[in-house]
This record gives structure tokens, C-alpha cells and sequence, in this order.
């Protein structure tokens, strides 16, 4: 609870007010349950919250790491000489990214 009313007072997010009920928007509900999650007066929240933008993120860069994953075997048959930066860049994107696969795993889709 005093993670909640610390955060909830730091973020101060805008209330909706109707005859029977005080909500939140959606988008500042995310925003501060994320904000909740990342409190050190919180325990970790298991799975994170993650929202689509980073699932669509994720799944890009996911699909990027297979394509460069495949050229890098082409680049190697090739015969003309590549750019160093060519090079490397493939290497780094064929290497994969932690931060990816852990949103793809937590959000289990």
C-alpha cells in the first residue's frame, strides 16, 4: 500500500469522476502500475508488465536477428569483399539481445 500512495502521488495521474465511480484512464493505469512495478518498495511483479510497443518492438527485432542470422551465411559465400561495418553490424544483430527475449518470454506470446 505505500508503494501504491508514494507512486500514486509522484505520478498524479488524472481521475474520471462519473455519478458512481472514480476511475483512471487506461493509459495511466498502465503507467502507474509500471511505475508500481519498478519501485524498490515493491516486489517484483512476475510476469512484468510490458506494453504492446514493446511485445511489437520485440517481435521486430526478433524477426530482424532471424534475417540477419541467414544473410550472414550468404555474406560468407559471397565472393566480393564487404565493409567492415557491414560486417559488423550483422555480427551484432545475428548475436541476438537479451532484453528481447526476455520481453517475448514474460509477455508468453
Amino acid at each position: 500500500m505505500e508503494a501504491w500512495s508514494e507512486v500514486f502521488h509522484e505520478f498524479q495521474p488524472a481521475l474520471w469522476e462519473d455519478h458512481n465511480s472514480i476511475s483512471l484512464d487506461h493509459a495511466d493505469l498502465v503507467r502507474l502500475a509500471q511505475r508500481v512495478a519498478h519501485s524498490l518498495l515493491a516486489s517484483n511483479l512476475d510476469p512484468p508488465i510490458y506494453c504492446a510497443d514493446a511485445y511489437y518492438l520485440a517481435k521486430l527485432l526478433y524477426y530482424y536477428n532471424r534475417v540477419v542470422t541467414d544473410l550472414r551465411a550468404e555474406l560468407k559465400a559471397a565472393l566480393y569483399t564487404h565493409s567492415k561495418q557491414l560486417v559488423s553490424f550483422i555480427a551484432g544483430m545475428a548475436n541476438g539481445n537479451c532484453v528481447v527475449e526476455r520481453v517475448l518470454r514474460d509477455t508468453r506470446r
